[in-house]
């Protein structure tokens, strides 16, 4: 009689515990797929992308599954794909054993690696475009040695609804290590994770590891998704959104993990809103920030400890460009003695706390990069060890310090309810301040300034220079470069006085935000002037070409440089 085995379909299964279903093996089996059923090898010389794409495909096919595995290293030449699965609710995860220590590499035969060798092909490792409820767990991804991967993992909203949104990630116990390579990706260098768009993205326990470990990007333009003949400068911060008015970046997460920067910013981000790093470690290259962020809007970071690489001048932990608002800083423990937060040019951080502990070289760093302020916030000083806030910089801030009283002096103009704003960030203080200019009937006069609480705004006033004649109009003008409120032309015939008139319509100016007030003056004789170059350093430009009583919207774009002698000295109220 023949020895007859049962098949997988014959063979059943039941499940410990009372209500359990008598199942057959071959469906318990199929709860989970390994890419060793799809041919994959894991010796680390094979190469594993077909079996592996072919195990998340079939996954994908059920609507969903987990992708296992086993230990091994697994090579890959081209980049893996998990894409467009958002409309149709497909959950994948991949998982493997864990990844190593701290120090796992790719060299190592410990846990469940992807080792990417993808650079004659594409940059990454992984492409997200599009891809949507997928949970990486215990496994490693890193660069091999050959051709190595310049990008470990690549998200990408590529619409803003149905497949191509890239939401609700998951990365727990994952790390990544791409080694260094400065030029790569258009001198961006080396990146761990990549996510233009993406939003909902959570990382726990991760380990990242590259010239700039993680790139959070509001990308210019339409959605697109990445193509392999995409140039490397796409993928670098000149593609990015860098002024306002672009995609934000919103809720990404990171808790507990640690962040490894070789040579570049250990994390670059680029209009994000309402993100978090909690209990993170950062290792900041030495000449680099830890954080380089451009208009960013409600931002956690707390319970960090910073480290810096060498012994050069560091750019701060944190160095803000642009309209900053709702930052949350706390608890952040520094081993070098760099400032916390550093401004560049008329950049403005507002309505924020900020709570450092550790040998800060200084919270705020004012005066080394020309310009940039803290308004509207809370700055306290009680946990700090030799630590100091800048003489000049702060509007309408909280300083709570109970041992460098000598820090609060008129530049901190505490918390009150505002009555008004004037252009820069001193107030105007005599009727002689600036200097003359004689006014052009085809020149706008334009000047930043900074709604530090929301109001309602209903007149606007200018500063008349030694002389004053003619008629006069002024446009207040949003960060967008729209105008949003303007005043009838009004006849001057004055000397050094602010002269102004109503707006319109009265307007509900959104605070803390930058704007823009304009003026124009319909007389070039020398017998008009105006006040400029006030006190402050702030955003000005003269806009020529624009005929006396029109303005188009994004005809006055955000100047982003001080010119001096064509700022108009104003205020509104």
């Amino acid at each position: 009689m023949p020895n007859t085995k049962p098949t997988s379909e014959q063979v059943t299964f039941l499940a410990a515990g009372t209500n359990a279903v008598q199942r057959t093996a071959l469906t318990k089996f199929r709860d989970t797929v390994s890419v060793k059923d799809f041919g994959a090898i894991g010796d680390g010389v094979a190469d594993d992308a077909a079996a592996i794409q072919a195990a998340i495909d079939f996954v994908k096919t059920q609507t969903g599954g987990i992708v296992f595995f086993p230990a091994g290293r697994y090579r890959i030449v081209t980049r893996l794909k998990l894409q467009n699965t958002y409309a149709s609710n497909i959950c994948i995860k991949l998982c493997g054993v864990g990844n190593g220590n701290s120090n796992v590499s790719a060299s190592s035969t410990r846990g469940s690696l992807i080792i990417g060798e993808t650079a004659l092909t594409s940059q990454m490792m992984v492409e997200m475009s599009g891809g949507s409820n997928i949970t990486f767990e215990d496994i490693g991804l890193y660069a091999g040695t050959t051709n190595p991967s310049t990008i470990g993992i690549y998200l990408q909203r590529v619409q803003a609804t149905g497949n191509g949104y890239c939401a609700h990630n998951n990365f727990t116990r994952v790390s990544i290590g791409m080694g260094t390579n400065p030029t790569a990706n258009g001198n961006v260098g080396t990146i761990a994770i990549l996510n233009k768009r993406g939003e909902h993205h959570y990382h726990n326990e991760c380990r990242y590891t590259a010239d700039t470990p993680l790139i959070l990007a509001g990308v210019k333009g339409a959605d697109t998704a990445y193509s392999p003949t995409d140039s490397p400068s796409i993928l670098s911060p000149d593609y990015v959104e860098s002024y306002p008015g672009g995609a934000t970046m919103g809720l990404n997460s990171l808790t507990n993990c640690v962040l490894i920067a070789y040579s570049k910013n250990t994390v670059e981000a680029y209009a994000p809103s309402n993100c978090s790093w909690s209990n993170c470690y950062f290792l900041v290259a030495d000449g680099k920030a830890g954080m380089y962020m451009q208009f960013a809007k409600s931002i956690t970071v707390d319970n960090a400890l910073i480290e810096y690489t060498g012994s050069g001048t560091s750019l701060a932990f944190m160095r803000l460009e642009g309209d900053c608002r709702g930052f949350n800083v706390s608890a952040l423990t520094n081993l070098s003695s760099y400032a916390l937060i550093k401004t560049i040019g008329g950049t403005s951080l507002g309505n924020s706390t900020i709570n450092a502990i550790g040998a800060w070289g200084s919270v705020f760093d004012h005066a080394t990069e020309s310009g940039g302020y803290l308004y509207g916030s809370t700055v306290s000083l009680d946990s700090l060890t030799g630590s100091s806030v800048p003489t000049a910089g702060l509007v309408n801030c909280v300083v709570l310090d109970g041992n460098d009283v000598a820090n609060q002096n008129a530049d901190f103009r505490f918390a009150s309810a505002a009555t008004s704003f004037a252009t820069g960030y001193g107030a105007v203080t005599a009727a002689t301040d600036g200097n003359d200019t004689i006014t052009s009937a085809t020149t706008t006069y334009i000047s930043e300034i900074n709604i530090t609480a929301s109001k309602t705004v209903s007149t606007a006033l200018v500063l008349v220079g030694t002389a004053g004649a003619g008629n006069y109009k002024i446009y207040l003008i949003d960060w967008t470069g729209n105008v949003v409120a303007q005043t009838a032309s009004f006849a001057v015939a004055v000397t050094g006085q602010f002269i102004g008139n109503n707006f319109s319509t009265s307007y509900f100016a959104k605070g803390p935000g930058k704007y823009f007030l304009a003026v124009q003056c319909d007389n070039a004789a020398s017998a008009n002037r105006i006040r400029t170059f006030p006190v402050g350093g702030f955003g000005a430009v003269a806009r020529t070409g624009i005929t006396y009583g029109s303005l188009a919207n994004n005809a006055a774009n955000a100047p982003s440089s001080f010119v001096a002698n064509v700022a108009p000295i104003a205020y509104i109220y």
